[in-house]
Parts: C-alpha cells; sequence; structure tokens
C-alpha cells in the first residue's frame, strides 16, 4: 500500500487514517528479532532516553539499553554513528531495547526523577539490571528519531554503575533560565547537539520544566540552535561567489547551493521510486526568506530544520551570509527510514568539503543540473528560491522595510 501522501507523511503523521504505517509495519515484520528470553538480564545504556508522544499529556518513558554489559556510546554519537555502512547502523541500533517503564504526566515525573538524572545526565555509559514483565519483539523506525529494538514492559531498572554527569549540562541545569536560553548556552559551550535533545526532551530545562517528546525534541533544538545562528548570520556580509558541495551516502545524495544573496534556505526533497516512501518519483519542498517561517514545514517536516542548522552552522563558522538552497535526491537504496539526524549529519559532512565555487549563477546552476538523476525542469517548477534567482527578481522585495 502507498499513494501520494506518503512523502509527505514519512510513516509519522497517519494521514492515509491508519494508526500505524503500513510501509513500515511491512519493515518491521521483516525484521523482527528473535531473541533468547529477555525476563531478567544485565546490559548498558549509551545513555539514551526515549520520550513517547502518543496519548500526550500523559507520556511513556523508555530508557535505551543493550542486552548485555559494554560500550555502546558511539550509538548515540552521530559524527561517528556516520562512519558506519547503512546496514550496520540498522543492526546496532536495532540491539537498543526499549526498557518501558511506564506513562507519565509531563508536569510530573518526578516518580522517576533518579533515573531521568542518570539516563540524560551521565557523561559515559551507563550500566545496568533490568527485570521484564513482557518482551514484545518488534522494532521501531521514524523518519524522525533513531531506530529502536524491540519493547520491554519493565518491572524495575536498577543502575549498577556510578554514572558521572556532565558538569557543563548540570550546571545549566541547576541555573533558572528559559529553556530557550539554557539551549542556547549548551550549544555555544559546544555540547553535542543530541545531548541537549536529551535533557530538552526529559525535562531539565527551562524555569517550568516537564517533559517534551523526543520527536518534537529534535525538531525544537533543531529549529531554536539554527534560528540563534540565522540573526547573527543577517549581520554578517555576503558571500561573493557562487558555491556548490556535494555528497551521497546512505542512498541520499545531497547538493547544497550558496548564492550571494540575503539569507534565505529551501530544502526540496526527491523520493525516487522504489525509495522508502514513494511508488513514483516524487519532489516535496519547504522554504523561507530572510523574515522567516511562521508555520510548520509539513512538506519536508523535520528534515528541513535539521538540514538548516546544518548549513547555517557553515555560514557562521565563515562569517558569511548567503541564500541556500538544498537538493536531496533519495535513491532505492534508502529503504529504512534512519532518522533527521543523519540529514543533519550529512549535510555538516558535506559542508566540510572543498566547495565549486563559480562567479555566474548560470555556470553553478548548469553544475548542479549535471549533477542530479531528476530533470531539471521538475526542480525548477517547484522551487520558489529558484525561480527568483532565475527570473532575476530580487529577492530582497520580501524583505520588511
Amino acid at each position: 500500500m502507498m499513494n501520494d501522501l506518503c512523502v509527505q507523511c514519512k510513516g509519522s503523521r497517519h494521514l492515509c487514517g491508519n494508526k500505524f504505517c503500513p510501509l513500515l509495519k511491512e519493515k518491521i515484520v521483516l525484521k523482527s528479532l528473535s531473541m533468547k528470553d529477555l525476563k531478567e538480564f544485565q546490559g548498558s545504556s549509551p545513555p539514551s532516553i526515549f520520550v513517547g508522544r502518543f496519548n500526550y499529556p500523559n507520556v511513556s518513558l523508555n530508557p535505551l539499553i543493550a542486552s548485555k554489559l559494554g560500550d555502546f556510546e558511539n550509538l548515540e554519537n552521530h559524527a561517528e554513528l556516520v562512519k558506519l555502512d547503512y546496514s550496520q547502523i540498522i543492526t546496532k541500533r536495532l540491539s537498543l531495547l526499549r526498557a518501558n517503564i511506564g506513562k507519565f504526566n509531563v508536569k510530573n515525573p518526578s516518580k522517576v526523577h533518579y533515573l531521568i538524572e542518570d539516563f540524560a545526565l551521565a557523561k559515559k555509559g551507563v550500566d545496568t539490571e533490568v527485570i521484564n514483565k513482557k518482551v514484545i519483539l518488534k522494532p521501531e523506525f521514524s523518519n524522525y528519531y533513531q531506530a529502536m529494538g524491540p519493547l520491554l514492559r519493565t518491572e524495575k531498572i536498577i543502575i549498577t554503575s556510578n554514572p558521572t554527569s556532565n558538569k557543563k549540562i548540570e550546571k545549566v541545569v541547576n541555573d533558572e533560565l528559559k529553556a530557550i536560553e539554557s539551549v542556547k548556552i549548551l550549544y555555544k559551550k559546544h555540547v553535542d547537539i543530541n545531548k541537549i535533545i536529551k535533557v530538552f526532551s526529559v525535562g531539565m530545562l527551562g524555569k517550568e520544566k516537564k517533559l517534551v517528546p523526543t520527536r518534537w525534541s529534535i525538531t525544537a533544538i533543531d529549529d531554536i540552535v539554527s534560528k540563534h545562528l540565522i540573526e547573527r548570520i543577517k549581520n554578517y556580509s555576503l558571500i561573493n561567489e557562487y558555491l556548490v558541495f556535494e555528497h551521497y551516502h546512505f542512498g541520499n545524495h545531497y547538493i547544497i547551493l550558496l548564492f550571494p544573496e540575503k539569507f534565505c534556505f529551501e530544502q526540496m526533497e526527491a523520493w525516487f521510486e522504489g525509495s522508502l516512501w514513494s511508488k513514483k518519483t516524487k519532489i516535496v519542498n519547504d522554504y523561507e526568506f530572510f523574515n522567516g517561517r511562521k508555520n510548520y514545514a509539513n512538506n519536508v517536516t523535520g528534515g528541513y530544520y535539521s538540514g538548516r542548522l546544518a548549513v547555517s552552522e557553515f555560514l557562521a563558522r565563515i562569517k558569511r551570509q548567503a541564500g541556500i538552497i538544498v537538493f536531496r535526491e533519495i535513491d532505492e537504496s534508502y529503504v529504512y527510514p534512519l532518522g533527521v539526524w543523519q540529514v543533519r549529519q550529512n549535510l555538516r559532512d558535506a559542508m566540510k568539503k572543498k566547495p565549486l565555487v563559480f562567479n555566474e549563477l548560470n555556470k553553478a546552476l548548469n553544475h548542479v543540473k549535471s549533477r542530479l538523476r531528476i530533470d531539471w525542469s521538475e526542480w525548477k517548477n517547484k522551487s520558489k528560491v529558484l525561480n527568483f534567482l532565475t527570473t532575476q527578481q530580487k529577492i530582497t522585495k520580501w524583505f520588511k522595510k
């Protein structure tokens, strides 16, 4: 079963009316794990904890724990995880079990406060002993967050190691600051974006602390940090050439065009026939001009904010302002979603490469055309920012005077 809504929904918004995505259900059945009895075991967490969103404001809390003791920290380190093969990532991520400890009101998770602190604040991995009531051999895939292994209905989790807190995070957590300000401070202190997402999700930031589902937290942090960077970028001088970056990984082909205009951003995604969400090739896009967006990016969804963060980091690093168009082609080899982290990390890696430099727009566009599989007319018909460029309408007319 597949229809035109699939690319827009990506298995998470239930636009087709089903409670569970039929495409992901098929993948999950194929990947159901045959595991030993996990009634009771000792295992390590990277550390990591997942906050569900169903039945909000009463949400599930799920520490992620491997079925054995060991070092699993790299499973939450995106800069390291991206170096693995596609199949290795899926296999390793599915080894992390979701130890469901129950549902909690987002405003009152105090019953498990000690667990939240250890799994969100710990600097290194956390060793545990886990006692379960039931094991559900069904992994979890999402276009937003990382893949996770079978679900455990957990009776008790005993922490058997002595976790050390990340002092940079602990200091900010103890300050009475608004959540947005706390996020900015942590980012400025070079705390990994995934760590910031974790402490935000488990309600450790802000004056009115509450749990935030992991899926929402990822987009919120990408949005907060990129907006923070963009405000700085808008004060920088424009780049004076056209830059083209290119990167391919995990069946995802990225081309990033930077051009000398005041800040604007567009991300376009082409899902090929036979890829995860599409029975026919389909392009979706979202965009913003100098004054930013006022609503959620409903077409590209969470990947839009992850992509915007990655390119904003580059512009902030070189202290220049530019317009950006991200072209993303997803081919037939991308059959399991990895989460939006791979968009963020792959674009970060792309922006570390040496770009091709052009002194004219047409030359830059001709190169981009030559590197894309889908016909240029389809991209041009879809793109808002590209149309302004090629018809020589100045983007500045959209600025507030």
